[in-house]
């Protein structure tokens, strides 16, 4: 519910909202596919989940959190795709081990060999989610906050 909620503001803020609609429900289809590649691989479960292997409907929705944040604090990595690519491939793997903290994810018996495959994998994603936003969006169709006071 948060995450919806983040959401709607999100694109209540945007003057493209087509545009960024189009990212978010892109992502959250790329991170479903992801985020089932991963487990199937066995990198890791989703917890409590009937089929461990399949990316849960919360997960989705972070993806699409995720995808909000590529015009905003993720601009500046714009053309540099090596330096997301090792900034990815060490911050990723953070979130799932928090994850699996959390009890939302169950590590493979051999940790630190998901933590290196799910590096490895998020040094691959957030570059191509980079080149999918400047694709999918012109420079400008990020969260742009009118100058109706709002700040």
């Amino acid at each position: 519910m948060v995450v919806a909620a983040f959401l709607l503001i999100h694109l209540g803020l945007t003057t493209k909202r087509v545009q960024e609609v189009g990212l978010l429900v892109t992502v959250g289809l790329f991170g479903f596919a992801v985020d089932t590649l991963q487990p199937s691989a066995g990198l890791y479960a989703f917890a409590h989940a009937s089929v461990p292997w399949l990316c849960p409907p919360w997960m989705v929705a972070l993806w699409m959190l995720f995808a909000s944040t590529l015009h905003g604090s993720m601009a500046w990595l714009a053309g540099r795709y090596r330096l997301a690519a090792a900034l990815a491939a060490l911050c990723g793997p953070v979130s799932y081990v928090a994850g699996a903290r959390l009890g939302a994810i169950e590590l493979s018996s051999y940790p630190l060999v998901s933590v290196a495959g799910i590096g490895t994998v998020w040094a691959l994603v957030v570059p191509a989610l980079l080149v999918i936003r400047d694709a999918l969006c012109t420079p400008t169709a990020g969260v742009q906050l009118r100058s109706a006071g709002v700040f």
